[in-house]
């Protein structure tokens, strides 16, 4: 399987809860796929004209396909990660949380070093210490030469949905 294929079929799998988008720019990224999903729920008192509360749950996936991954296309991803989160995230008192997964599709082999920093990537924030949500990074690299995808520990809540099939 080629890196352009899987995004296809991975991209067709996210068509069913996400809005999709083709050639997206980020932050001055440009990713392959840029998928994003809104929930907004509310719950009401009596009737519909009275609102206990409301919260809203952003999600966004962005894949990139690269040939080979060295550790400065890494950073870059991540950084723009970083970057990404900042612009997407708009916080107010009914935003709860917001996700972030940054897909990298590697037609080459990942090197053992940059496994490992893939493992410890981390990123989360809080907004006013949780009472305008969270956000926080998934970062999920696909080695389709190997048919293996390595995660941070946030990734792994996914990782089965990106497994090589």
């Amino acid at each position: 399987m080629r890196g352009q294929e899987y995004i296809d079929k991975v991209t067709e799998r996210l068509r069913h809860s996400f809005d999709i988008l083709r050639e997206y720019d980020v932050e001055g990224i440009c990713f392959d796929v840029f998928a994003s999903s809104y929930i907004r729920s509310e719950r009401y008192f009596a009737s519909k004209k009275i609102k206990v509360y409301g919260i809203e749950n952003h999600e966004y996936c962005l894949i990139k396909r690269v040939e080979n991954l060295s550790y400065s296309v890494l950073k870059d991803l991540t950084d723009g990660l970083v970057k990404a989160s900042e612009a997407l995230i708009k916080p107010h008192h009914e935003h709860m949380s917001t996700i972030i997964t940054g897909v990298l599709v590697v037609e080459g082999k990942v090197e053992d070093n940059l496994r490992n920093q893939i493992k410890g990537f981390q990123y989360s924030k809080s907004f006013l210490w949780g009472l305008k949500g969270w956000t926080y990074i998934r970062l999920l690299v696909v080695d389709i030469e190997d048919s293996m995808v390595y995660s941070n520990r946030r990734g792994k809540e996914v990782l089965r949905f990106y497994e090589v099939f």
